[in-house]
């Protein structure tokens, strides 16, 4: 995907995502829970950090898509894309602002694909006047997530220029059984999140920022979007703070 604010175009590309790491010393000093273990490995030569394009990796062919384009006359930013596969199509969703990010009124979009180039035209998923009165609410996308055949879409509430406040942004919800007819937006739990529920080996996992400072880590062992949500230690404490936008990754071993 790409965002280019001067033509206000918004473009996908479908690839495989690799996770890459340039800097191998980054890796070995990164620990785990215990203080100690590395939490990414990562094989000897494997990259070329000399090669500041690819790092020695083979180029993927990829084709650019656009999905959304914008024109002075209309919602002019695009961005925090998130994407999922339910009943065999692709599922994309991103913030969608007036002037610039996150600012009043902004809302979510989405837009569906069989091939990943094809797309639907971009729909209204979400807007803040479905959930608050308050015109100066702003959404911000949040992901998606399958279970039971169902699929939820989230989003962070919060008033404009207020998402990184303590106890501010509210996550949302709602869910369709095909993708097409949707329920009523549900509050599911405070904080700041751009991504939906992860299903670990013993249940769902949160992971996002209770402020500028803190990460905030929830779990629960429901299926679907649970409702109850229990706070996780974070066992590196003081290191951890100063996150932004915290993404999971799930190891191996669980």
């Amino acid at each position: 995907m790409e965002k280019r604010i001067g033509t206000g175009s918004f473009t996908m590309g479908l690839a495989l995502i690799l996770g890459i790491i340039s800097n191998n010393a980054a890796i070995s000093s990164s620990t785990g829970g215990d203080g100690n273990q590395p939490i990414l490995y990562v094989t000897d030569k494997l990259f070329d950090t000399s090669d500041d394009k690819s790092l020695g990796l083979p180029l993927l062919d990829t084709e650019r898509t656009v999905v959304y384009h914008a024109t002075d006359q209309n919602w002019k930013f695009c961005h925090t894309p998130n994407l999922m596969v339910y009943n065999d199509q692709i599922y994309l969703m991103w913030s969608n602002g007036l002037r610039d990010e996150d600012s009043a009124g902004q809302r979510i979009l989405f837009s569906v694909s069989k091939n990943g180039i094809d797309w639907s035209v971009p729909e209204v998923l979400l807007s803040p006047s479905m959930i608050s009165d308050d015109p100066n609410m702003a959404l911000m996308s949040a992901g998606w997530n399958v279970a039971e055949g169902v699929l939820t879409a989230y989003a962070t509430l919060a008033p404009e220029g207020e998402f990184a406040q303590m106890n501010v942004p509210q996550l949302w919800a709602l869910d369709s059984h095909d993708g097409k007819n949707w329920g009523e937006p549900y509050k599911v739990v405070r904080g700041l999140f751009l991504e939906g529920p992860k299903k670990t080996g013993s249940g769902w996992v949160l992971l996002g920022q209770g402020n500028e400072r803190t990460p905030l880590f929830l779990y629960s062992g429901e299926e679907r979007t649970p409702h109850r949500w229990q706070t996780a230690h974070i066992s590196n404490g003081p290191e951890a703070q100063g996150w932004r936008e915290p993404s999971m990754y799930l190891r191996p071993d669980g």
